[in-house]
Parts: C-alpha cells; sequence; structure tokens
C-alpha cells in the first residue's frame, strides 16, 4: 500500500510538468499557426495588388510564397484560390491558351476540394477564355455550367458577374436576352456597391446598344463607364471604353470623332506596355483613315500594328492583312494586294472563318475587274457566293441554336431549384418519420414520458407540415414563372413567324419587277453584249427565277399554316392523280423518265386542292433526283376500310441516316442532288408533311442510300375519322 501511494506521488510529480509543457507547447503552435495565417493573408493581399497594377515580377514572387504557406498549412482552399488569381493575372497578360490549360487541368482539383464559390468562379474564368480563344461553343457550354451552381452559391457579386459573361455571349445571336441578364447583374452589382464591375456592366450593356444599332443609348452607358472607371482608377480598362466609343462612332459615320476616341484608347495603352492592345487600337485606326481616303496615315497606321501584334494572335494578323489589302487595292497597286491577299486567305483558312472566307473572296472579285480579268472575276464570284450562302447558313443556325442552349440552360437552373426544393422535403419527412419511431420506441418508458413526446412531436409535425405548405406555395410560383417562359417563347415564334410574313410579302413586287427588267434585256440589249456579259444576265435571270421560287413557296407554306378551316369535300382519288401526273409527262420525257400509274378506284373525303399540292411535290422531287431512263411509280389504294393512300417510289440516290433525321424540317439541305441542274429550296417535303397532317394523316420514308426510295401518304377516308395529330417517320 505504501509503495502503491509513493508510486502514484511520484507519477503525480511528472505528470503536472509534463502537462505544463503539453500546453506551452500547443499554444507555441497555434501561436504559430496564427502567425503564418496572418502572414498568409498579408502576402494574398499584396499579391492582389500586383495583379491588379500589371506588376508580372511581384506576381511571381509573391504567389511562390502563398503556395508555399499554404501547402505548409494544408490549406487546399487558398491553393484553389491562389489558382484563381493565376488565372486572372494570365488573362490580364493576354495569356489564353496557357490559362485555358491550367484551368482544365486543375478543374477536378476545384470540384474535389474547392468551395461551390470557387467552383463557379473556375468555370466562369474558363469561359472567358474560351472566349478570348474564339471557341464560342465551349464558352457558352461552360457559363451555362457554372451558372448550374447559383443554388449553392452565396456569392452575390460572383452570380452577376456570370450572368454578365453569359449575355456577352448572346449579344450577337439574342440581343434582347443579352440585355435582360445584364440588367439582372446590374441591379445585384448596385445593391452590393461594387463600382469598378457596375462600370465594366455599363460598358458591356452600352456595347449591346451598339449590336442592336441604339447608338444614342450605347454611347450614353459607355460614357457612365468611363466616369466610374475614372473613380476606382482603372484606367485598362478605360481604353476598353474609348475603343468602344470610337466604334459607336464609325457606325454613325463621325469618323473624326471615332478618331479622336480611339488615340485616347492608344495613349493609354501605350503608357501600360500593352502591346498586343494597341496593334488591335492601330488596325482600327487604319480602317477609319481608308474610310476616310487619308491613305498614307492609314499605311503609317497599318505598320505600327504590325510591329505591336503577338504572333500568336491569328486574328489580329487576319484583321491587319485585311486592312493592307484594302490600302492597297483603294491605292490602286495591284502588284502588292496579292501578297496581303495571300496571308487574309492563309489566316481566314486556319480559323475555318466563313466569314472573313466570304470577305477574302469579295476582295478577289474586285481586285479582278480592276486588272479586267473578267474571266477570273466570275470564277471568284462564284466561290464567294458559295461562301455567303455557307456563312449565312451557318450564323443563321448557329442563332437558333444560341437561343435554344440558353433556354434550355435557363430552364435548367430553375428545374435544380425546383429539385434542390423536393430534396429538403422528402429530408424534413424522412426526419419527422425518425421522430416518430423514437416517440414508439420511448412508449416502453412509461406513460408519463409517452404522453410528454407525443405532445411535442404533435407540435413538431405541425411546424413541418406548415414549412412544407410554404414549400409547395414556392413550387407553385416556380411554376407559374415557367408558363410564363413558356408564353414567351411561343410569343417569340409568333412575332418571327409575322416578320417572316410580311418580309415574303415585301418582297414579291420588287422581285417581279426585277425579273420583268432582266427579261427585257435578254430579249432587246441581248445582242450588244459580249459573251461574259451574255454570262452575268444569264446568271441573274438564273438567280431571280431561284429567288421568286422560294418566295413563293414561302408565301404558300405561311397562307398553308395560317389557313383555319379546311374544306373537305368528296372526291375520286383516281381522276385526281389522273390529271396531276398528265401535267408531268413532258417534264419527264425531257429525262426519259418513265411514269408509271397503278391507282385503285376510291371515292373519299378530302381537300383536292391540299392532295395536289402534296403529289406535286412528291413527283416533281422523284423527277428533280433522278437520273435519265429511270422508272417513277405512282400508286393509291385502300387500306381496310378508314385508310388510302399514295406512295410514290422512285430509283434515284436515297436517303442517309444523316438525311431522314431532318427530311421534313424547313429549309432542309440533304445530300442528294439534283441530277439535272434543277434547282431546289427546301420547302417540298415540309409542305408535304404539314399540308398531310392538316389533312389528319400520316407521311412515311422508306429508303437506303442508292437505292432509291418510297414516301407513303395515308389519310382517313372521311373527315370525322381523321385523327387531329399525326407524325411523320421514317423507315430504313
Amino acid at each position: 500500500m505504501t509503495n502503491v501511494f509513493y508510486k502514484s506521488v511520484f507519477f503525480g510529480k511528472l505528470f503536472f510538468p509534463l502537462l505544463f509543457l503539453a500546453f506551452f507547447l500547443l499554444n507555441s503552435c497555434e501561436k504559430e499557426r496564427v502567425d503564418i495565417g496572418e502572414e498568409i493573408n498579408t502576402l494574398d493581399r499584396e499579391l492582389i495588388d500586383a495583379i491588379n497594377t500589371f506588376d508580372r515580377d511581384a506576381v511571381d514572387s509573391l504567389s511562390v510564397l502563398v503556395a508555399q504557406r499554404a501547402k505548409l498549412e494544408n490549406d487546399v482552399k487558398r491553393l484553389a484560390h491562389l489558382h484563381l488569381q493565376m488565372a486572372t493575372h494570365m488573362y490580364n497578360l493576354e495569356m489564353f491558351r496557357d490559362a485555358a490549360d491550367m484551368l482544365e487541368h486543375e478543374m477536378s482539383f476545384f470540384e474535389e476540394y474547392g468551395t461551390a464559390d470557387q467552383v463557379m468562379n473556375a468555370l466562369h474564368l474558363l469561359s472567358i477564355h474560351y472566349l478570348r480563344l474564339q471557341q464560342r461553343a465551349a464558352a457558352l457550354a461552360t457559363i451555362n455550367r457554372a451558372l448550374d451552381f447559383i443554388p449553392d452559391v452565396e456569392n452575390l457579386q460572383l452570380i452577376a458577374v456570370a450572368y454578365a459573361t453569359k449575355a456577352s455571349m448572346l449579344r450577337g445571336q439574342n440581343p434582347a436576352r443579352a440585355l435582360e441578364l445584364d440588367y439582372k447583374a446590374l441591379e445585384m452589382l448596385v445593391k452590393l456597391g461594387n463600382v469598378e464591375n457596375e462600370a465594366t456592366l455599363r460598358l458591356n450593356i452600352g456595347v449591346n446598344y451598339l449590336t442592336i444599332g441604339e447608338y444614342d443609348k450605347a454611347l450614353e452607358k459607355m460614357y457612365q463607364s468611363i466616369e466610374l472607371y475614372n473613380e476606382v482608377g482603372h484606367r485598362h480598362r478605360l481604353a476598353s471604353s474609348y475603343h468602344s466609343i470610337a466604334t459607336v462612332y464609325q457606325n454613325k459615320k463621325e469618323l473624326e470623332k471615332a478618331i479622336e476616341y480611339i488615340y485616347e484608347a492608344i495613349a493609354i495603352n501605350e503608357d501600360l506596355e500593352r502591346h498586343n492592345l494597341l496593334g488591335g487600337n492601330y488596325i482600327n485606326l487604319g480602317f477609319f483613315y481608308v474610310e476616310l481616303s487619308r491613305f498614307e496615315e492609314a499605311r503609317e497606321s497599318f505598320e505600327k500594328a504590325s510591329g505591336l501584334i503577338m504572333d500568336s494572335d491569328i486574328n489580329l494578323k487576319m484583321q491587319l492583312a485585311r486592312g493592307l489589302s484594302n490600302l492597297h487595292v483603294s491605292l490602286g497597286e495591284y502588284h502588292r494586294v496579292r501578297e496581303y491577299l495571300d496571308d487574309y486567305h492563309v489566316f481566314a483558312d486556319r480559323l475555318a472563318d466563313q466569314g472573313h472566307m466570304m470577305l477574302v473572296w469579295d476582295l478577289e472579285v474586285t481586285l479582278a475587274k480592276r486588272q479586267g480579268e473578267y474571266s477570273k472575276a466570275l470564277a471568284a464570284l462564284k466561290t464567294f457566293r458559295e461562301y455567303k450562302k455557307a456563312h449565312h447558313s451557318r450564323v443563321r443556325n448557329r442563332d437558333i441554336d444560341q437561343l435554344r442552349f440558353g433556354y434550355e440552360a435557363d430552364l435548367k437552373i430553375a428545374e435544380n431549384e425546383l429539385l434542390g426544393i423536393q430534396i429538403e422535403q422528402k429530408k424534413e419527412l424522412s426526419e419527422g418519420r425518425k421522430r416518430q419511431l423514437g416517440v414508439l420506441f420511448i412508449m416502453a418508458m412509461g406513460v408519463t414520458v409517452l404522453l410528454l413526446l407525443l405532445y411535442r412531436s404533435k407540435r413538431r409535425v405541425e411546424t413541418a407540415y406548415i414549412a412544407l405548405e410554404k414549400k409547395n406555395t414556392d413550387i407553385l410560383a416556380k411554376n407559374k414563372e415557367l408558363e410564363y417562359l413558356n408564353y414567351a417563347l411561343k410569343q417569340l415564334n409568333k412575332d418571327k413567324s409575322q416578320l417572316v410574313s410580311t418580309i415574303v410579302h415585301d418582297l414579291r413586287n420588287p422581285l417581279f419587277g426585277i425579273s420583268a427588267c432582266i427579261e427585257i434585256l435578254e430579249e432587246d440589249a441581248a445582242k450588244d453584249l459580249d459573251e461574259l456579259e451574255q454570262e452575268y444576265l444569264h446568271i441573274a435571270h438564273r438567280s431571280m427565277d431561284r429567288l421568286k421560287q422560294m418566295v413563293n413557296s414561302l408565301l404558300e407554306v405561311h397562307v398553308m399554316e395560317k389557313q383555319e378551316d379546311v374544306e373537305w369535300i368528296p372526291f375520286s382519288t383516281k381522276t385526281l392523280i389522273q390529271d396531276i401526273l398528265e401535267s408531268f409527262n413532258s417534264r419527264a420525257a425531257r429525262k426519259k423518265i418513265k411514269l408509271l400509274q397503278t391507282l385503285g378506284e376510291c371515292n373519299v373525303e378530302g381537300n383536292p386542292e391540299f392532295l395536289s399540292r402534296i403529289l406535286d411535290n412528291l413527283v416533281s422531287n422523284a423527277i428533280k433526283f433522278s437520273e435519265k431512263k429511270s422508272t417513277i411509280t405512282v400508286e393509291s389504294g385502300r387500306e381496310g376500310d378508314d385508310v388510302w393512300y399514295i406512295r410514290v417510289t422512285d430509283e434515284g440516290p436515297g436517303f442517309t441516316e444523316t438525311d431522314k433525321e431532318r427530311v421534313f424540317q424547313l429549309f432542309a439541305k440533304l445530300s442528294a442532288k439534283p441530277t439535272g441542274g434543277e434547282e431546289s429550296t427546301g420547302l417540298g417535303l415540309y409542305a408535304v408533311n404539314a399540308l398531310t397532317k392538316r389533312l389528319g394523316g400520316s407521311v412515311t420514308l422508306e429508303s437506303k442510300p442508292g437505292k432509291g426510295s418510297s414516301f407513303i401518304c395515308r389519310f382517313p377516308t372521311e373527315k370525322e375519322k381523321g385523327t387531329p395529330e399525326h407524325v411523320s417517320e421514317t423507315i430504313t
């Protein structure tokens, strides 16, 4: 017992000094950790200042120190923040490719260790770098990924900047939506009091107004951005405002004012040694001088730009080649145009920019005409038209895709918010059930405890149901918002349809007037023209015929879609089809095509006018795409008591799988080409499908590549037996 006592005293004496030492070491470590934390914060603030002042040496040294301290503390969130700062630094230095590569490589790190704010910020920065690299599709997809994080992000400023970035991407395709997003972001930034970002956003809104041609509003917003940038002292962004104002005055044809403001941007960029942006300023200045016919000053501006822009910036080098080509064409120095025009060809081809390829060939046409090489001018003119057609088609498709993509992304954001509400509801219900099970388990503890817990459980369930009711109210509000979005989209489609109708109607009269003039020229003046001029006149006549055909087809489709009531009358299908096929005998004979008929006698109810258009389009297409000496078969008959059909079969090239997906779309361009040089508007099969559905029927395509095709239209024999909605389908 004594030994135990002495041992206790000994270990007690030893324990208390050890305990004191442990507390001392713990406090020392904690103090060291606090010192390191304060040091990192100080370094971080210094790094931000260095980035904003473009001090590259300071950024390099400070970023290394911050990374070392963060790794020492195992502070992964600090490391993620450092990556974002360096991406911003690379953007300021115009190292867009390097920054994009870094963010792509580090994205898995952000997603694993970063906060929702950091992940959204990283995606936002990556989208901006994609935009500067001319990768618009990747930029839009990435900013939409960033917007998916809105429900989990608390930083209102980050959300506002993301909205503004998406608006800048939609500016050329959907300016109304872009303005809506910009003003939404502006409201947030004004509440936050962030003057710097507010200035940038006002500049963006001004550019948006410039895009839609509202120049006075554009200038108002841009001047506001200048005032705010002067307030916060951001001269590098002030240069962007001056450059944008110069562009507005160029569009207003006030070129002297444009030159005045472009020199303001040049002065700032020279002072900050931002050589690539300075090169862009001088290129624009050169274009201004060319418009004013001040060619020597234009030459000096382009020469200065040539020494400033980076070799990696293909877009600016392409603009420079274009400017020099225009300059030497204007000066009549044709021997020098070729050098720069070849460079323009190379750069436009490398960027796969059909818009600039169109401008390249326009210059080729001008150069050939000036040099009197008319055959070369004609060949260049044909190539120019091909690129113009492809460019306009690509722009139209891109605009439609961007509009659809933006709407789907906004819809997805709303769906995510609704999903979050539903998850919270399920979680609350699950917790309520667990509490009820706990109450049942405790019942064994006694009647008194049971009554108490039941009372408490009842109160909690009531609270949960009140909360659930509130959530349901929120869901109903979201549903109403979605209904409004759907209504707005329908209204947009209605407005677009009205616009198409107005354009088509207004085009008909001048087109027929131009056509009549061309026909008079061909009859009366053709004998006085040389071969090349006659060829030009022939091309104009053929192009005008095609344009009239397209306008007439558009008008027919529009009238068909707007016609509310379809008149149903009894008629004989055999007689109707025979009359229509007789009108095609001469066209088929020209290509030595056999028109075979296998017609059953059917007396039905329908609309002969609609059926005439359907069969006319099908037979016309079959002749157009069939080779000479081939056969086209037209069949008709009954399928049971309630359905009759028309089948048109040809031995043409058939349809690929890609063709089948869009064969009934408006203006669909398919892989097969007419065999006799005929024109195709892309409206015929769309009209067939639409007219068939108006008659309660359906269209089926049976085809394989190289083995011909069959179109089968099925119709009800009587009006009351038709179904209001049939869909077209394809069968391989």
